[in-house]
């Protein structure tokens, strides 16, 4: 017997098995895409015509961050809502403080408010409260001079919202 006649079962095994092992992966790839289309049409039940899933996915990802861009330029830079914002507003002035607020406007970068309180002091009181909330990376107070009628201060204010909102004592 020459040694090929020997190596002859070993290579039919050898070739069975590589076989064997491609039918297996061949399966798993099967059970995948099939896997892949089904949670394609959980998530785009719309579409009725697969041809691509990942790529097909893809473009849906594209088209609605598009959309969220074009949201950007509606909504506030950071990832607080405007009532959140109000809020924080209205909690950082201090109860000893009267401020009477004649105007509040929130685009997506600031907020200006035009309002009226007693003292210099309390417009620069104010300034610093809001400051240290942590939702406004400036806040800056323009027009403070003696109210109408000689009643306390008027003034409006620039409050420039932080794009990573961070409150107050925390890292």
């Amino acid at each position: 017997a020459t040694i090929l006649d020997n190596l002859k079962p070993d290579i039919a095994l050898t070739v069975a098995d590589l076989f064997m092992e491609y039918r297996q992966l061949a399966a798993r790839a099967a059970a995948i895409d099939a896997q892949i289309r089904k949670v394609f049409q959980a998530t785009l039940p719309d579409v009725s015509r697969i041809t691509d899933p990942r790529a097909q996915l893809q473009a849906e990802v594209e088209a609605l961050r598009s959309r969220v861009a074009l949201l950007n330029d509606v909504v506030p830079v950071s990832n607080s809502t405007s009532v959140d914002i109000l809020h924080a507003v209205s909690a950082a002035i201090p109860n000893k403080i009267r401020i009477d607020s004649e105007e509040y406007a929130m685009d997506p970068d600031s907020v200006r408010v035009r309002a009226n309180t007693d003292t210099f002091e309390s417009v620069d009181a104010i300034k610093q409260e809001l400051l240290g909330t942590g939702f406004f990376s400036d806040v800056q107070v323009r027009d403070a001079k003696a109210g109408k009628d000689g009643r306390g201060v008027d003034f409006r204010m620039t409050m420039v919202l932080a794009k990573e909102f961070r409150p107050k004592g925390k890292p």
